[in-house]
């Protein structure tokens, strides 16, 4: 069924993404050591990514780095208990390979065997070798002549380890352990290009190729169709001046329609009240991950007055500025407010259409400027 509030596991719940399927699939199977997916939040990368590796069907370590969203820098201590967290899951999958694997483990410092698990240590005198760790992994699966992917969802929250440099640690795996595969997902894509050092030669991920696959928004005529055959699943009617009160209002954003969808599903019934109770509800999750960019940040009263003024309605650069400076009552300097715009571009919080900022996804802006509903 197409309509959920999970990402999807199996390839005939995904609506039309076959060509983007297809593309990672086949970079998984003909052993890519890197590939990316991008694209704004709740387009359906989870699920790509999910169905991809299950269609491929190559063991993968799961690394969710979404853990580390609600916070503005994370320490080292963080990342070993994700990739602990990680490893277990791992085991859990595949208990075959785990008396093969824990020989391996054993020989990483820092590792502590357990009977279907294993506890790294963070600090002390014998810290968990990360470089280690990947060596080990890469031997595992050259022993078991098999391919291992390393899946890391929303990889650009991994910038946020501080004292530890994790587009090196990428880099060593991609250069150097040939039977692991890197698939890298990410929201924020001006941050997650960053990660990749893609205009940064000094970066040690810079030049290396990749297999990208960039998943947009639903067109008005696909979402339209993506409810009609939703609904159809679920055996429910639903009349057209529903459907496009919901596109108009959701904007292209699968998930939101999915999740719209469900809802309905789950109350056996379907109105323009239940999308005016999801826009209300799912605003406070968008302006949530909003305040998390802007935790600890020492422009984060300019971010929300761009913000604002882009969710009232669409604006070019220059009446941006003018806003800033009315609202700020200061001068701001034109390198300053691109600065601030760049920023919120690479974050996924704003795009460009036809030379006007706006807000990249509709709940979110109506969060940060409630309008009347209709």
């Amino acid at each position: 069924m197409y309509f959920s509030d999970r990402p999807k596991a199996k390839k005939e719940n995904f609506y039309d993404r076959d060509e983007e399927l297809n593309k990672l699939v086949n970079s998984l199977k003909e052993g890519a050591a890197l590939t990316v997916i991008k694209g704004l939040r709740r387009l359906g990368k989870s699920s790509l990514m999910f169905i991809g590796l299950s269609s491929a069907r190559l063991p993968y370590l799961l690394i969710d780095c979404r853990q580390l969203e609600e916070v503005a820098y994370s320490s080292r201590r963080v990342l070993i208990e994700v990739l602990e967290e990680s490893i277990n899951n791992f085991i859990r999958e595949h208990r075959g390979l785990w008396s093969t694997l824990k020989e391996y483990l054993k020989k990483v410092n820092g590792i502590k065997i357990n009977e279907f698990s294993v506890t790294f240590n963070w600090g002390g005198e014998n810290p968990l070798s990360t470089v280690g760790l990947f060596d080990t992994l890469n031997k595992f699966a050259v022993n078991r002549k098999i391919k291992v992917v390393i899946a890391i969802d929303e990889a650009q929250q991994l910038k946020k380890i501080t004292n530890f440099n994790i587009s090196k640690l990428l880099a060593h795996i991609y250069d150097y352990k040939g039977n692991l595969q890197l698939l890298l997902t990410g929201s924020q894509v001006g941050l997650l290009d960053d990660l990749l050092g893609i205009d940064d030669p000094s970066s040690p991920l810079y030049g290396r190729a990749r297999s990208e696959i960039t998943l947009n928004r639903l067109s008005t005529e696909q979402s339209i169709e993506f409810l009609k055959k939703g609904f159809k699943q679920c055996r429910m009617k639903v009349d057209s001046e529903t459907i496009e009160y919901a596109v108009k209002k959701l904007d292209g954003i699968i998930g939101w329609l999915s999740n719209f969808g469900w809802q309905c599903y789950l109350e056996r019934k379907i109105s323009r009240q239940l999308i005016d109770k999801l826009l209300k509800e799912a605003s406070k999750l968008g302006f949530k991950e909003f305040e998390n960019f802007t935790l600890k940040r020492p422009a984060a009263d300019r971010y929300n007055i761009i913000m604002k003024r882009a969710a009232k309605e669409p604006a070019r650069w220059a009446q941006l500025k003018v806003h800033l400076e009315s609202e700020t009552g200061a001068k701001i300097y034109d390198a300053n407010l691109t600065n601030l715009l760049n920023e919120l571009l690479k974050a996924g919080f704003l795009e460009i259409e036809d030379g006007f900022y706006k807000i990249a996804d509709p709940v979110l802006a109506y969060a940060i400027y409630p309008q009347k509903l209709e």
